[in-house]
Formats: structure tokens, C-alpha cells, sequence
């Protein structure tokens, strides 16, 4: 168990970097930070739920999943980059990234994932 958390935050790192608005990190575009949101979304089929989306990896929603959770994703990394919204805490942006999991799921009529506080 301790094995696979370690993956799934390895996988996570860098997107929650690019969430978060890293200063390190160089700028780049709203369609940029939509394609590694996409790339993340693909990978995560191999992590169990809370932290991927391997519950849903067979559905055939699990694409346009991918695409709306990266669209929302995607701006919000943008924004960030940018300075046009406030830099959120480690947990606000942890807060955020579940909202829009679970937002996209219950747009496509997918199952909500139940996070333990």
C-alpha cells in the first residue's frame, strides 16, 4: 500500500506543482497545461480510488472524464501561472482538484468518489 500512495503522489508532484503555480516552472499555455492534465488523467487508471480513477477506467466515459476534469484543470493551472487568481494552500488546492474530480463524474453520471477527511 505504502508503494502504491508513493507512486500515485510521485505521478501527482508535478501536476499539483502546476496547480499550485510553482514559480520554478517555465510559462506556458492554457492548452499546455490542459495536455499534461490530460496525460495525468490517463495515468491515474493504475492508482486505486480516492487517488486515481481506476474505478472508472473501463467506462466508456472515461475520456470525456478526462477531457472535462483537464479542461477545468488545465485553467486553473493557467490562472495560476499567470497571477490572475490567488495562490491556493497545499489543502485548498488538494480541495479543489477533488471538487473537480467529482464534479466531472457527476456530470457524466459516473461514481462519486468519497474522500476520508
Amino acid at each position: 500500500m505504502k508503494r502504491l500512495l508513493a507512486a500515485a503522489l510521485a505521478l501527482a508532484a508535478p501536476v499539483l506543482a502546476l496547480a499550485q503555480g510553482a514559480p520554478a516552472m517555465p510559462q506556458l499555455s492554457l492548452e499546455q497545461f490542459t495536455a499534461i492534465a490530460v496525460n495525468s488523467c490517463l495515468q491515474s487508471v493504475s492508482t486505486v480510488p480516492p487517488y486515481g480513477e481506476s474505478d472508472i477506467k473501463d467506462s466508456p466515459k472515461f475520456a470525456d472524464y478526462c477531457k472535462c476534469f483537464s479542461d477545468k484543470f488545465g485553467e486553473r493551472a493557467y490562472k495560476l501561472s499567470q497571477g490572475t487568481i490567488p495562490k491556493p494552500t497545499p489543502r485548498e488546492s488538494l480541495a479543489g482538484q477533488r471538487a473537480m474530480r467529482n464534479g466531472c463524474r457527476e456530470q457524466l453520471g459516473l461514481p462519486q468518489i468519497a474522500f476520508k477527511p
